[in-house]
């Protein structure tokens, strides 16, 4: 599951103790961050991270005042400061190739979300010291919570069958959209059919006349060409019963 992965990274160095202190220090850090022991401690971090997540919402959700108390605060920080040392390490490990190989997509996403954490405790920290309005601040601190979750998406990293199963997926987006297009056209089409339908229905009864409870489905259902083209997307995704659009 690891083994392209800890390709990337690169094999482990020997180390001379007759070398500088320098030279094996950063043999050390290489031979640590190319570690299995490294991607397996991490992929751990983040799997507790995601439960923290649930956690957290479910308490917020059940004691709404419980927001922005020092435990959730202290978590979120210590979380913060793992995934910004394993930033580090792995920066360090690579150097100005971080952001050129092939998993610089990743790279490149893993900061954002570790730059959007900082910010956060950024902004705890200029809310407690009073330099801006609690309301600015728990704005902000929502807005970045909401981007912090997708801290999720890195578990595709470490698990290769993910990986191809997310690439799988990606590869059929093309012709996802073609078939949703093709479908809303057949929408369109039939719920401009039914709009006319319904119309010349109602334009050929005679003035005044009041239409019986079942005719206002008519109405309802097909008065205009954004009523016919939902209630068809309704009926084909179990929105509204069949019969309920038929009988009128």
């Amino acid at each position: 599951r690891f083994g392209k992965k800890l390709s990337s990274q690169g094999t482990k160095t020997r180390m001379d103790p007759k070398e500088p202190i320098k030279v094996r220090l950063r043999k050390a850090l290489q031979n640590c961050v190319a570690s299995r022991s490294f991607e397996i401690f991490f992929c751990c971090v983040i799997l507790v991270n995601t439960v923290y997540f649930g956690i957290e919402a479910e308490v917020l959700a059940q004691n709404p005042s419980a927001e922005g108390s020092g435990i959730f605060e202290i978590v979120s920080g210590l979380f913060t400061a793992v995934f910004t040392a394993e930033l580090l390490l792995r920066f360090a490990h690579a150097g100005r190739s971080f952001f050129c190989t092939r998993d610089s997509g990743w790279n490149i996403f893993d900061s954002l979300i570790v730059g959007i954490s900082l910010g956060e405790s950024l902004i705890l920290f200029i809310a407690e010291a009073g330099t801006t309005s609690n309301l600015t601040s728990m704005r902000m601190i929502r807005l970045a919570r909401t981007f912090r979750i997708l801290r999720i998406i890195r578990i595709i990293t470490f698990f290769q069958p993910l990986r191809l199963l997310l690439l799988s997926v990606l590869s059929t987006l093309r012709s996802l959209f073609w078939t949703v297009l093709l479908l809303m056209l057949m929408l369109y089409m039939f719920g401009v059919l039914f709009t006319q339908a319904t119309t010349g229905y109602v334009a050929s009864l005679p003035e005044g006349y009041e239409l019986a409870e079942d005719e206002l489905g008519l109405r309802i259902y097909y008065g205009s060409v954004g009523r016919s083209v939902y209630t068809l997307f309704k009926s084909i995704t179990n929105g509204v019963d069949w019969e309920d659009v038929v009988y009128p």
